[in-house]
């Protein structure tokens, strides 16, 4: 009786909670297409608007396509973890509401942006969409697949596993982004090219990547449920930097390839730190790399409070490149401050007003812009990676007070 208590209790708590983090993630999907929202009357006389709707020629760029694909991904990812505690019927029809809302969602935006000069509205972005919402669904349901959960020993393994498999999403889509193939020796030679700028190395650069590495390395080890061997971290780490050579645009890094290399020699040799030291040398780290190079400026900056406006309005393609690491380094912060204080209300109050402080003073330094974007993702990560954590039902036991 008490176990089937509990565990309504907890399909109720994951329900409600993922109700609050999907309406969040859809307004952050509406801000992002509407952006700057200077809607135009538009006639649409003589227009038709099913021809429209179902030509998919419309004038867009492989960037468009794959960030349209990365936009509502997490919308799938959150909406299948929302249903995943549900009975097996139940949840197959909440899948298909699912995709419906998802689709009429993304044609809406595509058609709210035919009021938008600054925007060209394609229903092949629409269809971009639905890629990445099936993506998201797609991870989910094997995540919660039977096979899964007897690996994991766990009837909510898509919960337990969601952060760090999450996170390190993010820092493989740091390194692999835009994830277009170019099989050809001129992208390799060009990939390889920094390697023999050595004058490239820098301490800080160094420390910084490590830092990442390491954190990589504990999240992978957190998202699988064997210990991981030392020779399977350096035929990892071999695949990575394989597949950063022969994707587009992508260079190797001096710092970035020295950095992963100790770091598993690190990784192998630490079994245990303090969480509260962690907690403090990551938040070091993050005033440390959001003042790096640390040169101060003759004249103040403003401080713009539009969130993302500089992020939409400058190259998305290298916008979206260090959202990954962004998203990456916020979140693991949020995840070991969770761990150290386990409340949500402190978490968001730490997180928010550190990036408050390293923004305000990126107005004096020179190559910072000062913005109100960082401080917005971090609440948003603490919010959501938070409900993730308490809403798995042994989540004082799945998650270590130590690292």
């Amino acid at each position: 009786m008490y176990h089937g208590l509990r565990i309504t209790s907890v399909v109720n708590g994951l329900e409600q909670n993922m109700r609050l983090v999907l309406f969040i993630v859809s307004i952050l999907i509406a801000y992002g297409s509407l952006f700057p929202f200077q809607f135009v009357m538009t006639d649409f006389q003589g227009t038709d608007i099913l021809s429209w709707l179902f030509t998919f020629n419309q004038r867009t760029t492989r960037g468009d396509i794959l960030g349209n694909i990365l936009l509502f991904l997490p919308l799938g990812f959150f909406g299948a973890l929302g249903i995943a505690s549900y009975e097996r019927t139940k949840r197959h029809w909440l899948t298909f509401l699912l995709i419906g809302v998802g689709v009429f969602y993304a044609i809406l935006l595509q058609a709210l942006q035919l009021f938008l000069p600054s925007r060209i509205a394609s229903s092949l972005d629409a269809v971009a969409n639905l890629i990445g919402l099936l993506l998201g669904i797609v991870v989910v349901k094997i995540m919660a697949t039977k096979k899964v959960s007897q690996w994991y020993s766990s009837e909510q393994v898509s919960l337990k596993i969601s952060i760090p498999v999450m996170l390190c999403a993010c820092w493989l889509g740091f390194h692999w982004f835009p994830f277009i193939p170019s099989l050809t020796w001129a992208q390799i030679e060009f990939s390889l090219r920094p390697l023999y700028h050595w004058h490239l190395l820098s301490p800080f650069l160094l420390a910084d990547k490590f830092i990442a590495w390491s954190l990589f390395w504990f999240f992978i080890d957190k998202a699988f449920p064997f210990p991981i061997l030392n020779r399977y971290r350096w035929g990892l780490l071999l695949l990575i930097l394989f597949f950063q050579l022969v994707f587009v645009r992508n260079l190797m890094d001096l710092n970035v390839l020295f950095a992963a290399i100790l770091s598993i020699i690190f990784i192998n040799q630490v079994r245990r730190i303090r969480i509260d030291y962690c907690v403090v040398i990551l938040l070091v780290w993050l005033f440390a790399r959001g003042w790096y190079p640390f040169a101060l400026s003759d004249n103040v900056q403003d401080f713009n409070l539009t969130p993302f406006s500089i992020f939409l309005s400058g190259s998305m393609w290298m916008n979206s490149y260090l959202l990954f690491e962004n998203l990456f380094c916020y979140g693991a912060f949020c995840y070991f401050c969770f761990i150290w204080l386990r409340d949500w209300g402190w978490v968001a109050l730490i997180s928010f007003f550190s990036l408050l402080i390293i923004e305000f003073g990126q107005m004096w330094f020179i190559h910072d812009t000062a913005e109100l974007t960082d401080p917005l993702i971090i609440l948003f990560l603490s919010y959501g990676f938070s409900q993730l954590i308490l809403s798995h039902p042994s989540s004082s036991k799945t998650i270590v007070t130590s690292v």
